[in-house]
């Protein structure tokens, strides 16, 4: 219902619970990651720009958005294929999928939200990612009840996607997402979750297609 090659990172909260994270994503398109954020306390939204370096960024935080804490992040993505990266959520009330389109600017962005999706509160956001290499950016998610993972195809358009969505996994509900990626650098998008029971951190190679993965999981991690 994800084209540029934004790393799609799962919504977290920081320690203290004052922040959830919307995400990274080069939004003002300066050529530096930047952190999207959501202060839980009223609701605001704000942009952290990077800097492309190791360290503190030295510019100041600016505010995106507001009235932002009745909605839960999907991704950060190119979703329309303009070149700027928009902000794809659920509203929590409604269940309702919603795109706010991004304009590549520090501010708040003069584009009209647009609905691209209904009935998606019993799903887990996996990740947006041009997972089966389309040039369209996708959706993938959990549905809560079955476990079962689907894939949402995107088509680069402002509007509900016309493409059926495609299963691609099962047995999904002992796992915490934690993101999409080419992480072993073979031109797939993949995704990297936890097992919940033991800690461990898999690696699930990607094969860019609509359907399951013949390539095997593998560990990369512990203690997570």
């Amino acid at each position: 219902m994800l084209g540029c090659a934004i790393p799609s990172m799962v919504a977290a909260q920081d320690a203290s619970g004052r922040y959830a994270s919307f995400g990274l994503a080069d939004w003002d398109s300066d050529g530096h990651q930047d952190i999207v954020t959501r202060e839980n306390a009223n609701g605001n939204l704000w942009l952290y720009p990077g800097e492309s370096r190791r360290g503190y960024s030295g510019t100041p935080r600016v505010k995106i958005g507001n009235g932002w804490n009745s909605y839960s992040f999907f991704g950060l993505a190119d979703w329309d294929g303009d070149g700027h990266a928009d902000i794809i959520t659920q509203e929590n009330a409604s269940g309702n999928l919603w795109l706010y389109p991004g304009e590549s600017k520090r501010g708040y962005s003069s584009a009209p939200r647009v609905q691209i999706g209904n009935g998606w509160n019993g799903y887990s956001f996996f990740g947006v990612a041009d997972w089966d290499h389309d040039g369209h950016q996708d959706i993938v998610v959990r549905e809560n009840a079955s476990g079962n993972l689907w894939l949402y195809p995107g088509e680069s358009k402002r509007g509900y996607s016309s493409a059926p969505r495609v299963q691609i996994g099962n047995g999904w509900n002992g796992y915490t997402a934690f993101g999409l990626a080419d992480w072993d650098h073979d031109g797939h998008q993949d995704i990297l979750t936890r097992e919940n029971v033991s800690g461990n951190l898999w690696l699930y190679p990607g094969e860019s297609k609509r359907g399951y993965s013949g390539a095997a999981r593998v560990q990369i991690g512990n203690g997570w």
